[in-house]
């Protein structure tokens, strides 16, 4: 059934449905930043991606909070799984991006700066 088919374009169909049925109004760009939490279009992303995400995944909690739509805490710490999982592809896009990511929401995550100071080290020890 998913042979052939384009991934990334199926997400974006069935978010932007997903979207309407709950009535959460988005623009398309905010769309296709939301898939980034499914690692889908990552290759798009840059350090102006990642500020948008940041505030679309504030955006989220708040309308959440606003209709009430799922559990406060389990909704919030959902969408905070999903900004903290994207973190380990974002180095091999540009260590600007992670670090976009990395400053993007407070608190930090300890495990991300080291690994994103591994990453670099290997990177650099890599060129030698």
């Amino acid at each position: 059934m998913r042979a052939g088919r384009d991934h990334a374009q199926d997400k974006l169909l069935i978010q932007r449905r997903v979207f309407e049925m709950i009535g959460l109004s988005h623009k398309e760009q905010q769309l296709r930043d939301h898939v980034l939490f499914h690692r889908m279009l990552i290759a798009s992303a840059d350090p102006t991606a990642i500020r948008r995400l940041r505030v679309w995944s504030r955006r989220l909690i708040a309308w959440n909070r606003e209709h009430r739509f799922a559990d406060e805490r389990v909704f919030g710490a959902t969408v905070r799984a999903y900004w903290d999982q994207i973190f380990y592809v974002l180095p091999d896009l540009g260590m600007r991006t992670a670090l976009a990511h990395l400053l993007g929401w407070w608190p930090w995550r300890a495990g991300h700066a080291v690994y994103l100071a591994k990453y670099g080290i290997k990177a650099m020890l890599s060129r030698r």
